[in-house]
């Protein structure tokens, strides 16, 4: 167990680890003090990279050791979770643990022109928090995970004038998924690796293996880019609106030709940066 000071536990420049729970993994990453005071101050620079970070399988036999090694040097914890309340308990007994406080804020986004908020998944709510962190005007999200998200985030008017707002988007098949489900789907169909580089991956597949692959690649970037251009127009976005990228299926949709556009820009650490710009707003220590 970690001793701490109360002192130590009330310092602004505390070491904050950061917890994106996805459905097939956990991202965590450290970030240093100096890091978090910057981006807090000044969020549309360039963004902070963190000291250390880990991308854990759940399954894997190390999870609870690796994780808690990087608990150990943290003060405390801000979590976004989409991996169902079996993982929440789980994360929150390692927190527990290792005496690391969760201070995770509200997003703070206007969800007014959304329905059924509650079934929003919070990756995409952070995700969009961050996004506007970094551009500080309304832009497109694209998260390739499990799921590619294709989300909007505007300016909200009214009563919250000013803030911003989760517009709404469409959720499809990651690749990694949809390799998935067409393996499962018949007697003729069968899985394959379709972490590729699109560039070497045909369209006109010679054999099962190869078609399968084509369908899955080439099918995941057709639909994003299909969706993408739907969204902005329905959103009312701007022309010139910025399109991020996150999500570790990211280089498949950012490979020439971009499936998100040619002004596409990568942003590997969305949800924390949302986590962390909410952190800052609130003054949480």
């Amino acid at each position: 167990m970690n001793a701490r000071s109360t002192d130590d536990e009330n310092q602004m420049d505390a070491r904050l680890l950061t917890l994106d729970a996805g459905n097939g993994a956990l991202k965590a990453a450290l970030w240093p003090e100096a890091a978090v005071a910057a981006f807090g101050a000044a969020p549309t620079a360039s963004a902070p990279e963190p000291a250390r970070s880990l991308r854990l399988e759940w399954g894997a036999a190390d999870f609870d050791a690796r994780l808690s090694e990087l608990l150990a040097e943290a003060t405390c914890a801000l979590v976004s979770n989409v991996g169902g309340p079996a993982r929440a308990d789980r994360l929150a007994a390692l927190l527990a643990a290792a005496s690391v406080r969760d201070v995770t804020a509200p997003h703070g986004l206007d969800l007014s022109a959304c329905r059924a908020v509650h079934t929003i998944g919070a990756d995409r709510l952070w995700a969009a928090r961050g996004a506007f962190e970094r551009t500080g005007s309304p832009c497109l999200v694209v998260d390739a995970g499990t799921a590619v998200t294709v989300d909007a985030v505007v300016v909200a008017s009214g009563p919250r004038s000013g803030v911003a707002a989760f517009a709404g988007g469409a959720i499809a098949l990651g690749p990694d998924l949809a390799a998935r489900a067409l393996g499962a789907g018949g007697a003729g169909l069968f899985e394959v690796d379709v972490r590729r580089d699109p560039s070497s991956v045909p369209a006109l597949g010679r054999e099962s293996a190869e078609a399968l692959r084509a369908g899955v690649v080439h099918g995941v970037r057709g639909a994003v880019r299909e969706l993408v251009e739907l969204v902005h127009t329905q959103a009312q976005l701007d022309v010139q609106a910025p399109r991020l990228v996150t999500g570790g299926a990211a280089v498949l949709l950012l490979a020439e030709p971009c499936a998100v556009g040619p002004a596409a820009r990568h942003e590997p650490w969305l949800v924390h940066l949302g986590l962390l710009a909410a952190h800052a707003r609130a003054g949480v220590r």
